[in-house]
């Protein structure tokens, strides 16, 4: 069996420019563990990867970033790959990390449908923070029963375990609204 990335004693604090936004748990189709995180670093949106270097004789960025994508753990608009570190967690088990930028400010460069769950410690408020960035945004719905609408942005709220953006249509002759994660939208 494969390990999984002990994260337990890292902080998750937000401080300055600095907001972690959550994590997203998982197993991949070949059996491995992986641990993702979305964060934003001075309006940078960065998602991480974690995952056993166990069976992977290579860390070379364009296959690993091939190898995610292919696993539906993030798309990318463009050609970039992933940063490829490798490091080892307090159990002493070898890891790589990806990071790619998902966006710069308004600029999308790639996107995530995971859900993620918040960081012990991280305040609701700095959570909402970093939903207002997508205040007034067009999204396309990828919400079963609801795929391919589009519709605006017009609200956000955070609960302890999920966060949500309130959409509004008015592709049905009235102005209609509906809550969705950020895993059922792609911004357009």
């Amino acid at each position: 069996m494969l390990p999984h990335i002990d994260r337990t004693n890292m902080g998750f604090a937000n401080s300055d420019g600095i907001f972690n936004i959550g994590f997203a748990e998982g197993t991949l189709s070949d059996g491995r563990p992986y641990r993702a995180e979305l964060y934003s670093v001075d309006h940078v949106m960065q998602l991480s990867v974690f995952h056993s270097t166990i069976g992977i004789g290579h860390n070379n960025a364009a296959t690993i970033t091939d190898y995610l994508t292919g696993e539906g753990l993030f798309e990318l608009y463009t050609d970039r790959v992933c940063e490829i570190r490798e490091l080892t967690d307090k159990n002493d088990n070898s890891f790589f990390e990806a990071v790619i930028v998902l966006g710069v400010e308004d600029e999308l460069y790639g996107n995530t449908h995971l859900q993620f769950s918040p960081f012990p410690y991280v305040s609701k408020r700095r959570v909402e923070d970093v939903l207002k960035k997508y205040m007034n945004q067009n999204v396309i719905i990828k919400k079963p029963g609801q795929e391919n609408r589009i519709g605006q942005v017009i609200g956000y709220n955070s609960k302890e375990d999920f966060s949500y953006l309130i959409v509004l249509f008015a592709d049905k002759g009235k102005p209609e609204s509906l809550r969705v994660g950020l895993d059922e939208v792609e911004f357009e």
